[in-house]
């Protein structure tokens, strides 16, 4: 049983950077050259927004353990700031 290769097959990676493929009808393929400016601002993209990814999934965590048994506790027992806090 023989399957169509639908990956890339070069020979040496050194020669295809910045090469423009076009693999098939409607889908265009640009290599990056590593550590060019366009590659920097590619991982600050990708580092940026899986930081706040992380940064969201922990606040929407530690918002939802937040229950109302805890707030009226604070506000009958805890410090003053706690208090001011739970209102």
């Amino acid at each position: 049983m023989s399957q169509s290769n639908k990956f890339h097959s070069y020979d040496s990676p050194i020669t295809i950077l910045n090469e423009e493929v076009v693999e098939e009808e409607g889908h265009h393929e640009e290599l990056i050259e590593t550590f060019s400016v366009q590659w920097w601002i590619t991982i600050g993209i990708c580092t940026f927004l899986t930081v706040t990814a992380g940064l969201m999934s922990g606040l929407t965590v530690g918002m939802m353990g937040i229950d109302l048994l805890v707030l009226e506790m604070k506000l009958e027992n805890g410090t003053h700031a706690e208090k001011s806090a739970a209102r």
